[in-house]
C-alpha cells in the first residue's frame, strides 16, 4: 500500500497566543499514531519550515484503516491531531479531486497522483 502523506500545522507559544515557536527539532516532538483506535507504530518526521514557527509533517501508511495521529510539542502546551482515512481501491476504481482540493492539496505540501 506505502501512502505516503504530509501535512502542515504550526507550534504557538503558550505565554503568547499568537507568537509561535520556532527551533523545535523532530526528536523533541512525542508523536503517536493510532490505528482503527490502536496504538501503532508508525514513523512520523516533523521539520520546521525556516524558521517560522511553522511545521511539516510526514509519515507513509502501510495498511489501510481510520488513522489518527498526534504530535506534541516537548512543552506540551497544545496537540495537534490528523486523522487519515487509508482506503485499498479495487482494481479499476479511481479517486479524483474537484480543481479547488487539488489545489488545496498541493498547497499543503500534498502530491497529485
Amino acid at each position: 500500500m506505502n501512502v505516503p502523506l504530509t501535512w502542515h500545522f504550526s507550534v504557538f507559544d503558550p505565554g503568547g497566543p499568537t507568537a509561535k515557536q520556532s527551533g523545535i527539532a523532530n526528536g523533541s516532538f512525542t508523536k503517536t499514531a493510532y490505528r482503527n483506535g490502536v496504538v501503532t507504530a508508525l514513523t512520523v518526521t516533523v521539520a520546521e519550515v525556516g524558521s517560522t514557527g511553522e511545521y511539516i509533517a510526514s509519515a507513509t501508511f502501510a495498511t489501510t484503516g481510520v488513522w489518527k495521529v498526534e504530535i506534541v510539542p516537548p512543552d506540551g502546551s497544545q496537540i495537534t491531531y490528523e486523522d487519515i482515512e487509508v482506503l485499498d481501491l479495487p482494481a479499476g476504481v479511481s479517486a479524483s479531486l474537484t480543481p479547488e482540493a487539488a489545489a488545496i492539496l498541493l498547497a499543503m505540501g500534498g502530491r497529485a497522483l
